[in-house]
């Protein structure tokens, strides 16, 4: 058997369940971000010690502080005004060739900018990870982050 209410009665109820539903929604969704999306912000720098081969960087110790089995944030960039760079970051033992050609920053007869690009990889059960530079101590890698509160679970053969 169906009931039916005035117009007024059904609209009215309907709008006070909007009041109560539609906030209770966002407050859920705003827990469950918070619960999952940890990320804190850092900067640390380095360069390759050895051109035209991937190193192994140690990301376990201070400054970095990274966990085992994290996904790291990584921004590698030339800023070489007269020349283009090779640079990229990829897990320990993988075989990809996670590099990329950076070009030379476009300064209009200046010496000033940079050429970024931004990876993700993950660290290894030691914490670390391989980095690609062409030419030794001429591309910048910085690590922005996450921090000691990271997401898991990317895979790189």
């Amino acid at each position: 058997m169906v009931t039916l209410e005035p117009k007024s009665t059904a609209s009215s109820r309907s709008a006070h369940c909007k009041k109560i539903l539609i906030p209770a929604l966002l407050l859920y969704m705003v827990l469950q971000s918070a619960a999952y999306a940890q990320y804190t912000e850092s900067v640390e720098t380095w360069t390759a010690t050895t051109a035209d081969t991937w190193e192994t960087k140690d990301l376990s110790g201070t400054p970095f502080n990274v966990p085992a089995n994290a996904v790291v944030e990584v921004a590698i960039g030339n800023d070489r005004f007269n020349a283009e760079r090779w640079g990229g970051v990829r897990a320990v033992g993988s075989s990809h060739d996670r590099r990329f050609q950076l070009r030379e920053p476009d300064g209009v007869g200046q010496d000033t900018g940079s050429d970024v690009v931004v990876m993700h990889v993950q660290t290894d059960a030691a914490s670390r990870i391989q980095h690609y530079s062409d030419v030794a101590a001429e591309v910048d890698f910085e690590r922005l982050g996450p921090g000691p509160d990271v997401c898991r679970g990317i895979q790189d053969d």
